[in-house]
C-alpha cells in the first residue's frame, strides 16, 4: 500500500523530519547488579516529539489503516527521515491510545 493511495489532500512537501527533544535534565539512569557482580547502567531513551503537521498526517493514515504494512512503514520513514521501527512504534502507541479511549 502506498502513501499516495491513502492520503490525497495533504501537502507533504513541507513535512519536516521527526525532531528529537533534548531533556533539560540529565537522562534518568539506574544501576543494577549484574550476574557477574558488576554494575550495569540503564539509560532511558529520549522521547520523540512528532511535529503537529506530521502527527496530523500519521493520524489521517491511521484512520484508513491502523496496521500499516512494511512497505508503507518504509515509505513513511523515508518521508520523515526516520526509521521504520519508529513509525511502527508510533502506530502501536496510537492503537493502544484508541483501545484506552474506547474502554
Amino acid at each position: 500500500m502506498k502513501i499516495s493511495d491513502l492520503v490525497h489532500s495533504t501537502n507533504t512537501t513541507t513535512l519536516q523530519p521527526i525532531a528529537f527533544t533534548l531533556p533539560d535534565e540529565e537522562d534518568e539512569t539506574s544501576e543494577i547488579d549484574s550476574a557477574d557482580g558488576g554494575l550495569e547502567v540503564n539509560i532511558r531513551a529520549r522521547r520523540v516529539v512528532v511535529p503537529p503537521q506530521q502527527k496530523d498526517y500519521l493520524e489521517s493514515i491511521f484512520q484508513v489503516t491502523p496496521y500499516p504494512d512494511n512497505e508503507l512503514k518504509r515509505e513513511l520513514a523515508d518521508k520523515f527521515k526516520t526509521t521504520p521501527r519508529k513509525i511502527q512504534v508510533w502506530f502501536q502507541n496510537r492503537r493502544q491510545k484508541q483501545r484506552i479511549e474506547n474502554g
